[in-house]
């Protein structure tokens, strides 16, 4: 865990409306501007990320990969040749190896990584 950040930003949330005397009180989807806990993880696998939590129901989570460092990653371990700036890759000396390396993430990887990150957001918690 890198930073814990409490800011305010939009969401969507639900609303109750109706009155105390209302017989047919009901909800509401609004987009409003609520306190969000924004938790910055460096990943092993994905570099840095975000965990984006709205503490109003229906509580929604975002997570925020790093698809880029993903993939070089993924070209260390293959021992390709490349050069990277940031989010950008300049060079590559395999672009199809490259696109079979983009092509195979896959929901598995996605679900480790949101595991991993859901153990460390929980860690904070206890």
């Amino acid at each position: 865990m890198v930073a814990i950040i409490k800011a305010r930003a939009p969401a969507r949330i639900l609303v109750a409306n109706g009155s105390k005397d209302d017989e047919r009180p009901y909800l509401e989807y609004k987009q409003r501007g609520v306190n969000q806990y924004n938790f910055y993880v460096n990943n092993r696998h994905w570099g840095r990320l975000f965990v984006r939590l709205c503490p109003y129901f229906p509580f929604s989570a975002r997570i925020c990969l790093n698809q880029h460092h993903w993939l070089a990653a993924r070209m260390r371990q293959e021992g390709m040749d490349f050069q990277q700036y940031t989010k950008a890759f300049l060079d590559c000396g395999d672009p199809t190896g490259v696109q079979e390396l983009a092509d195979s993430l896959s929901t598995r990887d996605l679900r480790t990584c949101g595991a991993e990150v859901a153990g460390c957001v929980h860690a904070v918690f206890q």
